[in-house]
């Protein structure tokens, strides 16, 4: 019980460490709620959260080399922080990561993984710079990078007005 409670403690701590570092304050946090902060500057500001696992069942592997699971999980306050701008006119899209080392080339993060499904989905989406600052641990079991990758669909689906249904951004 007192690991759950330093862990809890820790996870709450980091949290509000990030609020302070994004700028933000919530008193009425709900982590399941996606948080979108945008401003006349047209920069879209998404909050993607971690998650505790309290079961999990590896059903089967697919032919695409993920797993179908079955699950119970938990989400937390702790949130990597994930900036999407419209790209500069000629200007390609980009991924800078800050925060915690992140142990990938950008073209092999899930984030610019996430952008390059939605653009063979919307060929004409306009380029973006995305700017990543990780805060949740990679390989941890807390869902970062897919936290990251969901928020960065949806994201650009808002941003953008591409009108993709929850079922195309699946």
């Amino acid at each position: 019980m007192f690991l759950i409670f330093c862990i809890h403690y820790w996870i709450c701590f980091q949290a509000a460490k990030l609020r302070i570092f994004a700028g933000i304050y919530n008193s009425i946090f709900h982590p399941l709620k996606i948080r979108i902060f945008a401003s006349k500057f047209k920069q879209m500001i998404l909050f993607p959260n971690a998650k505790i696992n309290l079961g999990l069942n590896i059903v089967r592997r697919r032919p695409d080399g993920y797993h179908d699971i079955e699950t119970v999980m938990v989400p937390t306050g702790w949130c990597d922080v994930l900036e999407i701008v419209p790209a500069a006119p000629g200007e390609s899209t980009t991924l800078t990561c800050t925060g915690r080392p992140v142990d990938c080339p950008p073209e092999s993060n899930l984030v610019m993984k996430a952008f390059r499904a939605v653009q063979a989905v919307c060929p004409d989406m306009p380029q973006a710079r995305i700017s990543l600052r990780k805060i949740v641990p990679d390989g941890a079991g807390l869902g970062g990078g897919s936290a990251d990758a969901a928020f960065t669909t949806t994201g650009l689906n808002t941003r953008f007005g591409l009108g993709l249904t929850p079922e195309a951004m699946a």
